[in-house]
């Protein structure tokens, strides 16, 4: 169980610094979109409104509007990220919970 700990902890950082990397990528880069999204950051200043924007504009892939190819190339690795991440965490919800029925 102490793994388990461990890996949700070194994957909740890597999701920070990976997110943190794309937002300050988009707001350097694509000053106009980040301030579209409410200039997201990912604790100060920040809404659910425009966190919820901006997963919404990476998980539809809207950063690819851009014509940033080195951008929309990270994009789809933290989209791709993001994903996995999710399934990861279903699926260890679903084998704790398996666990605690027996």
């Amino acid at each position: 169980m102490i793994a388990l700990k461990i890996g949700f902890l070194l994957l909740f950082l890597v999701s920070f610094l990976l997110n943190h990397i794309f937002l300050r990528r988009l707001r350097l880069r694509h000053p106009d979109a980040w301030h579209a999204l409410g200039r997201p950051t990912l604790i100060a200043n920040n809404s659910p409104q425009n966190s919820m924007a901006t997963v919404r504009y990476i998980m539809s892939a809207e950063y690819k509007e851009l014509n940033d190819a080195p951008f929309v190339r990270y994009g789809n690795f933290l989209r791709l990220f993001n994903v996995l991440t999710l399934v990861l965490v279903v699926a260890a919800i679903f084998l704790i919970s398996s666990r605690a029925l027996r």
